[in-house]
């Protein structure tokens, strides 16, 4: 029989108590503590039914297992919220990589544009992994975007250590937009707590014998 719902009622009240991150804003702590909540409201429900259930004498355990499937399954409507706001917070984090870390294009010209790239790229060809890297931050630091994309877009792969690149391409967006960048890290710790929560339920419905792909589909998660 699957795991009751009281490992995830503690959970959410943990959750609910933990200490605040130093990162964390007011609005974002009060946005997690709503979602939390709710999911907690959800579940004390659930838990109420399914106690119902568990202490139903007239039923046979394979009866109280097909009783707890039904009840699992009958539930998925109640968490298409957490759902719809996993989404959101996901298209909101896509809006926010690219206002941030795509650099466009100072030459229109297709033919121009590759050009200058190739002769970039022709300039550090003999470079090890290291001095390539460096020069990444260098140019970053100094704010040569035509050098940084085509650094980006080298056709042999990638020429920038992905952990060097995504580092510094945080501190370079930190400096240009540091309003929307940290509009964007709150949002990416919204996510990192209400994907693990959703991931946490998913798991939770699934071992009730609910269907992994309309669970899937109600909670956003793989």
């Amino acid at each position: 029989m699957a795991t009751n719902a009281a490992t995830l009622v503690s959970r959410i009240n943990s959750e609910l108590t933990r200490p605040v991150p130093r990162d964390t804003s007011t609005a974002t702590l009060n946005r997690w503590h709503e979602i939390l909540v709710k999911a907690l409201s959800k579940l004390e429900v659930f838990q109420t039914k399914e106690k119902s259930i568990v202490t139903n004498t007239s039923l046979s355990d394979e009866g109280k297992q097909k009783q707890l499937v039904k009840l699992a399954q009958d539930s998925l409507g109640d968490w298409e919220w957490l759902g719809r706001i996993l989404h959101d917070i996901e298209a909101a984090q896509a809006r926010f990589t690219t206002l941030l870390f795509t650099i466009e294009p100072t030459v229109k010209d297709d033919l121009l544009r590759y050009l200058r790239a190739r002769e970039v790229r022709d300039g550090m060809d003999t470079l090890n992994q290291n001095d390539r890297d460096v020069a990444y931050i260098k140019a970053s630091e100094q704010s040569q975007l035509e050098v940084l994309l085509a650094m980006q877009t080298a056709p042999a792969g990638n020429w920038i250590t992905p952990e060097i690149q995504q580092r510094t391409d945080r501190e370079r967006a930190k400096r240009a937009q540091p309003g929307a960048f940290i509009a964007y890290e709150q949002n990416e710790l919204l996510h990192e707590r209400v994907a693990g929560i959703a991931d946490h339920l998913a798991h939770w419905l699934r071992s009730y014998g609910a269907p992994p792909a309309t669970v899937g589909t109600a909670l956003g998660v793989a």
